[in-house]
């Protein structure tokens, strides 16, 4: 009886996002991700997309969390709860979540990317999915609220599992945006109201060494603007590369080709899946002024036919340089496309930390600087916590027990120094490793 917690992916590393939470009989897991950089690896596909593969073969890649070390709780599992709709917490959902007898719950964007995560795949899906709006009892002992936060996708949640020994909190991912593009801001007046009642608080690392607050997203916007609609990019072919995740980013830049009087073309799978589920999730309409070129036979005929291509604002993956993404293959002439000197490329994002990421955007940026095009970096801002931001959240919770996640070493010790900085004492601070397993209450 009582609260243990088994870190099984995502600590002192960034990706495999998984942790599983028994209170007293019931066992709860928290998010199921991929790790991206072996993902990529593994697969060679896009950052933001899943291919048809297999669990053994992820597994034996590293590119999924290491379920078998909750093998003695596997009966007892009794849901998995998924944060938000980015892969390194939802991408191995479609290969792990059959081995246990329990539903998925998830807002309802977070579900509908999931169905077409799972429509890609071959291997049978039988667990229900189910999007949640309000609290709901899971278990006789344990009621599932999901807090709303801001993040760089949206429909982004904080986890509280209550139950009699007191509320159980994992924030990932998060930032406090008070001023977000799309959607609502955080629910400031949920968390505050748990202040105090938080027995655990599993908390993300990502940006901890960020001595700043996250600005908003409306930043980004801004920032979108002045390069879109303050340059002169006449007669030019002008792509935007950003996270097919990232709805409000996607919303900007369709405002913006409206703006620039251009149609908007979106390319590729992840692209299409990411804007369908926002679809369905009533988050997002797509109006009439843009299109969706999912496969690569559709892109293809795209550029063959078109004559005059400045006529569009085109949007595609590939800002990691992942090699099969839409804009490595533009790179390399796998569509009937050939960039003219002074067309524009414009990276709505920052560089994934992994080294393998940063090699495959080096490669992807020389051979564009090859071809004389003209490139617009960073135009972005993060939508990771940076260490206000989480200073505010764990003295406002002042959990009984603080546990850092989705962090390289570095970033688990900068978040750590933050909760010292704040009076938390070192023995409320765990620092767990894959597999470690701790009790929170007897």
């Amino acid at each position: 009886m009582g609260i243990e917690l088994t870190a099984i992916g995502g600590y002192n590393e960034v990706g495999r996002q998984s942790t599983a939470i028994k209170i007293d009989d019931d066992v709860f897991i928290v998010d199921l991700g991929l790790h991206l950089d072996q993902y990529i690896k593994y697969t060679e596909d896009e950052e933001e997309d899943i291919t048809t593969t297999s669990r053994r073969g992820l597994r034996k890649a590293g590119a999924i969390p290491d379920w078998t070390s909750i093998k003695d709780w596997k009966k007892d599992v009794k849901g998995i709860i998924l944060t938000h709709a980015h892969l390194d917490h939802i991408g191995a959902v479609p290969y792990l979540a059959e081995l246990f007898d329990c539903p998925v719950y998830g807002s309802p964007f977070t579900i509908a990317l999931l169905k077409q995560l799972i429509d890609d795949k071959t291997m049978k899906f039988e667990n229900e999915l189910i999007p949640v709006t309000k609290p709901i009892q899971l278990t006789e002992g344990v009621k599932l609220e999901l807090i709303h936060m801001t993040h760089s996708t949206v429909d982004c949640k904080m986890v509280v599992l209550h139950n009699k020994h007191g509320a159980v909190v994992v924030d990932n991912d998060f930032k406090l945006d008070r001023h977000p593009t799309l959607g609502k801001p955080p629910d400031f007046a949920a968390i505050e109201r748990l202040s105090g009642k938080v027995v655990a608080h599993v908390g993300e690392c990502l940006y901890a060494p960020h001595p700043s607050k996250t600005p908003s997203e409306s930043v980004a916007r801004k920032m979108l603007e002045e390069v879109l609609l303050e340059e002169d990019f006449e007669g030019r072919t002008v792509f935007v590369s950003t996270f097919s995740s990232h709805i409000a980013r996607l919303s900007s830049i369709i405002d913006m080709g409206k703006a620039m009087g251009r149609k908007v073309v979106f390319l590729g799978r992840s692209m299409a899946k990411y804007l369908a589920a926002a679809e369905e999730a009533n988050i997002l309409k797509l109006p009439k002024h843009v299109e969706v070129l999912k496969y690569g036979s559709q892109i293809r005929k795209f550029f063959k036919q078109q004559k005059d291509l400045s006529k569009y604002l085109i949007v595609c993956t590939g800002h990691m340089g992942e090699p099969k993404a839409a804009l490595a293959k533009l790179a390399d002439g796998g569509y009937p496309f050939k960039f003219k000197p002074d067309d524009v490329v414009v990276f709505s994002s920052n560089v994934i930390p992994m080294p393998l990421i940063i090699a495959n955007r080096d490669e992807l940026v020389r051979k564009l600087k090859g071809q004389h095009v003209r490139i617009f970096d960073g135009v972005h801002v993060s939508g990771h916590a940076s260490k206000e931001d989480l200073r505010w959240l764990m003295t406002t919770l002042a959990a009984k027990h603080l546990i850092p996640n989705h962090g390289t070493p570095e970033m688990t010790e900068a978040y750590i120094d933050i909760a010292r900085e704040a009076g938390i004492p070192p023995s409320r601070i765990h620092n767990l490793r894959e597999g470690d397993r701790i009790t929170l209450v007897e």
